[in-house]
């Protein structure tokens, strides 16, 4: 009995965040992004963000004006890169690469919280899109990391979500 107290407990809990979720929906997206390859477990974003930040610093790359926050794109099999989002096309070396990404509809929404409990997020956005005739494309799903963790509490800590989508 304990255990189906606890479980209708955290579907009502998850059913109320998934309602405070804003999820917006956007046409033709398109983004040059520098980034680095990594693969391997996720824990090791902030360790490697601080190699792919140093890296772009020494090739005096600058991020995009109006998109300065560095960006995490996930792919299948445990291959993920880290980026910035720069104007245009740029000269780069090893072991960076230039990208030009288009989507033509994402859906993007704000986590709040915790970096762990972004796949959270990522679902509940999965789980509105039939509702608005939406379909998840799968991979890749970006994530701009809005705050420095080091400066922001974590709890506090904001990242914008976008998923690439289809008509359905």
């Amino acid at each position: 009995m304990q255990k189906f107290i606890l479980c209708l407990t955290l579907m009502f809990a998850f059913s109320l965040y998934a309602q405070d979720l804003e999820v917006v929906e956007k046409e033709n997206i398109t983004m040059w992004v520098v980034a680095q390859k990594f693969t391997g477990d996720y824990e090791a974003i902030k360790t490697n963000m601080k190699i792919f930040v140093d890296e772009f610093l020494r090739q005096k790359l600058v991020p995009h004006p109006s998109y300065p926050y560095p960006i995490g794109i996930f792919h299948a099999n445990g291959v993920w890169e880290l980026g910035f989002r720069v104007q245009s096309q740029v000269r780069v070396e090893n072991p960076l690469h230039i990208r030009k990404i288009t989507f033509p509809t994402i859906v993007e929404s704000i986590h709040r919280g915790s970096y762990r409990r972004l796949l959270k997020t990522k679902e509940a956005m999965v789980n509105r899109l039939p509702r608005t005739r939406l379909e998840d494309v799968g991979k890749p799903a970006i994530v701009e990391y809005l705050d420095n963790p080091d400066k922001v509490e974590e709890g506090k800590l904001r990242s914008r979500i976008l998923l690439p989508v289809k008509k359905s």
